[in-house]
């Protein structure tokens, strides 16, 4: 996981942009939520600890112009957090 962070913070991994600037998505891994990240937010919202070792890839859904903190919410609802 941790390369997954130096990625994101290094400008490594390119997610893409949207006009308006509010595009979410939802990492995955094993179909698992880790993290969701909005073209808005300078960092993503970790919903594991972000130095869990993770040995499958990690996955990207795009999930539009959805707004993220609903995102997390439906998520920890659902026990993804």
């Amino acid at each position: 996981m941790n390369d997954l962070v130096v990625a994101l913070k290094n400008g490594y991994l390119f997610l893409p942009q949207i006009v308006g600037g509010h595009a979410t998505w939802v990492a995955t891994v094993d179909y698992a939520a880790i993290a969701v990240l909005a073209q808005q937010w300078p960092q993503p919202h970790w919903l594991i600890d972000p130095r869990t070792p993770v040995a499958d890839a990690v996955h990207f859904k795009y999930l539009a112009q959805r707004d993220p903190d609903a995102v997390i919410a439906e998520l920890a609802e659902a026990g993804g957090e």
